[in-house]
């Protein structure tokens, strides 16, 4: 049995354990999983949001300890996973406040060396997905052009406004003449489906797989 949403990590005032998830995953008779971490959710001390909350930003992490606590997240699935005998699939969860960082000097070149990553995984319902922004445009051109090159899945989670729906964000990257091959190119693209009877003009009625 294949699960293909999958999440470790940070989720409001709960972690979940990464060894312990996949243990429930095995134990439950699932054989194979693709996932990512709900921490790339959590702010940093570079995240908008939080500039002028001065107490809150004290306690949080830089941009590149909440990368490097994610990855240690998604090794220790992995491990866990050879441990149990279950294929594990990662997903690099892009941030933007992180990729944006100087300090933190995080590309998708490197992010992607670092872990066996299998696809990437785009969020414009928990991140700053502005894509009116040239800056965020560039890096959301630069993931489908790294997954379209090397063959590479994608995966996004969208909300119920229009410009957050998976087909409105894929039309925002499609607007753009020459990023049209790059998404159409993608091996396999998939989106969260949960919003999709609140959002009519998203136009998914059929053929979703949940």
């Amino acid at each position: 049995m294949t699960d293909w949403h999958v999440h470790v990590g940070q989720w409001n005032d709960v972690y979940y354990d990464p060894a312990a998830v996949v243990r429930a995953l095995a134990s439950s008779g699932t054989d194979e999983f693709w996932f990512s971490s709900t921490s790339s959710c959590r702010y940093c001390k570079e995240s908008a949001a939080v500039q002028d909350k001065r107490d809150l930003w004290e306690s949080l992490p830089t941009a590149r300890e909440l990368y490097e606590c994610i990855k240690g997240e998604v090794e220790n699935a992995l491990v866990a996973a050879k441990d149990c005998g279950v294929r594990a699939h990662p997903l690099y969860w892009v941030i933007p406040e992180v990729h944006f960082s100087s300090d933190a000097g995080i590309t998708v070149e490197n992010a992607m060396s670092e872990i066996s990553y299998e696809g990437f995984k785009l969020h414009p319902r928990g991140n700053p997905w502005d894509l009116d922004n040239p800056q965020t445009l560039s890096l959301a051109h630069e993931v489908f052009s790294y997954a379209r090159e090397r063959q590479l899945s994608y995966t996004d989670s969208c909300g119920t406004r229009p410009i957050r729906t998976t087909l409105s964000f894929h039309a925002s990257h499609r607007g753009v003449p020459e990023r049209h091959g790059a998404i159409g190119a993608l091996p396999s693209i998939g989106g969260c489906t949960r919003y999709v009877a609140e959002v009519p003009e998203c136009g998914l009625r059929h053929g979703v797989r949940r």
